[in-house]
């Protein structure tokens, strides 16, 4: 499939931007998600990547935006959307079409929800579902994402993964293919793309799986534009899929692991590591926003970010991206 195929009719790239927005169906309400996607299209994006389940405060154990619980493992250990969570996630992909943006959809975040996963452990809701996709259920769970949204015009891809770094495992790749398997089961055709790692825990190890149609390695927040690219490059020669930036700096991003030197990427930073990923030659591009990822919850950011005026988080830095790759190579 030609990468074009991800790029949005309205966008000016010649490769497809999406957005990162991990949060968005469990903490936005539908108004705030239409606002989000007219502003995406707006800037020249062409969608978004966003988690059905991710980690705190947008778990399995967690209430979605206004609503009840997202879900539950079942009596017989299964996964379990509850009816209303699916009709939000489906009325925030009808925001998506509505605007002609697209969404590239993250089943469960690896970090959290397969075997050994690490994030916010201690968190109630986050240990409640801490490795509850096994081998026993990860087919049917695949079943159940591709089912009930698989068909949505403005789904465009399915992203594997997330984070993965205490569980980048042979055993979870395993998981991985029950998914890959219970989403074809559908017949549902999307192409499937992986979110890696940072390379301290191996971005390249899927390399070679049946159902990876893209290679999304995530460089990260640690360092600077010459390693994004020479990360990626890396990726390139060995990948036999397309290569997207998963997960470069976002804008603003200002945690405490962070080195000093690091926190706080401008403008500036967001040009360049995104020019150094159009001259790797990658695919595709996954923009970030320090607060947007969270839908705005406070911690870890220094820009901007409102709910109610999701438009005053866009400005200059994804100007400078979405110019980058609309720029001829």
């Amino acid at each position: 499939m030609d990468a074009t195929t991800w790029i949005a009719a309205g966008a000016p790239t010649r490769v497809p931007v999406y957005d990162t927005a991990w949060q968005l169906f469990a903490l936005a309400t539908p108004r705030e998600a239409d606002a989000y996607f007219e502003t995406l299209a707006d800037y020249g994006f062409s969608g978004a990547w966003v988690a059905v389940l991710h980690h705190e405060p947008a778990t399995l154990a967690d209430n979605y935006a206004g609503a009840g619980r997202l879900g539950a493992i079942n009596d017989d250990g299964f996964v379990q959307l509850s009816d209303g969570y699916i009709r939000r996630v489906q009325r925030i992909l009808d925001a998506a079409q509505a605007s002609g943006m697209k969404v590239g959809i993250v089943p469960a975040w690896q970090n959290l929800y397969l075997p050994g996963g690490a994030s916010d452990r201690g968190n109630p809701s986050s240990d409640e579902v801490r490795g509850s996709i096994t081998e026993d259920n990860a087919w049917s769970f695949g079943r159940q994402i591709a089912l009930n949204f698989g068909d949505h015009p403005a789904v465009s891809m399915w992203v594997f993964g997330g984070d993965a770094s205490s569980n980048n495992t042979e055993e979870n790749k395993a998981i991985w293919r029950l998914v890959a398997s219970g989403i074809r089961s559908t017949e549902n055709e999307h192409r499937i793309a992986y979110h890696t790692p940072t390379v301290a825990r191996d971005q390249n190890n899927y390399v070679g799986e049946w159902w990876m149609d893209i290679l999304a390695p995530q460089t990260g927040h640690t360092q600077n534009e010459e390693a994004t690219a020479s990360q990626l490059a890396a990726s390139v020669a060995v990948s036999d899929v397309p290569v997207w930036a998963g997960e470069p700096r976002y804008f603003g991003i200002d945690f405490p692991w962070i080195p000093p030197g690091l926190r706080n990427p401008g403008v500036e930073e967001m040009r360049l590591d995104a020019q150094a990923a159009a001259d790797v030659g990658v695919g595709g591009y996954v923009y970030g926003d320090a607060g947007r990822w969270r839908w705005c919850r406070p911690g870890g950011d220094t820009s901007p970010c409102d709910p109610d005026d999701i438009a005053a988080s866009f400005g200059d830095a994804e100007a400078a991206v979405i110019d980058v790759f609309s720029s001829a190579p």
